[in-house]
């Protein structure tokens, strides 16, 4: 009787996901800390247009640091990008009715006034035609308890 002792490679398959999980947890590490540095040195311009693209920045772990910053601007772009539009519609509706519940209040609490929330809508109805009609619809919901 003879016995034959194989290797078995690891499947190539197995091989490449392991690999894509371990670059995709460095970019998000990477994207997290940029953007943090780049709030705490004010850099605040090159923050938004990394996160008008495509990143892997922790929502949960900018968002503290957005917060407790007062970098609402900067959220509500991560939000977007994420395509967190609940989150983001309740930040801009906050920032409208209560500024001052932040603990960093706006510096300029008109610019998240009704108007950005329209125009927050507005660049939703772009990628999605299902968001303008729960949208009326909501709103044909709510019209009675207003008056």
């Amino acid at each position: 009787m003879h016995l034959v002792w194989q290797y078995a490679e690891p499947d190539v398959e197995t091989k490449a996901k392991k690999q894509q999980h371990s670059a995709r947890e460095l970019a998000i590490v990477l994207d997290t800390a940029l953007i943090q540095a780049l709030l705490a040195t004010d850099n605040l311009t090159t923050a938004l247009q990394l996160l008008s693209g495509p990143n892997f920045a922790d929502v949960g772990a900018c968002e503290d640091v957005m917060l407790a910053g007062g970098h609402y601007r900067e959220l509500l772009q991560l939000y977007k990008c994420n395509h967190d539009h609940r989150p983001a519609l309740l930040l801009l509706n906050r920032l409208a009715e209560h500024p001052e519940s932040f603990p960093v209040p706006p510096k300029d609490p008109t610019q998240f006034g009704s108007k950005a929330i329209v125009d927050y809508l507005q660049v939703l109805t772009h990628f999605s035609h299902f968001c303008l009609s729960t949208v009326v619809l909501v709103h044909k919901k709510s019209a009675p308890l207003a008056d």
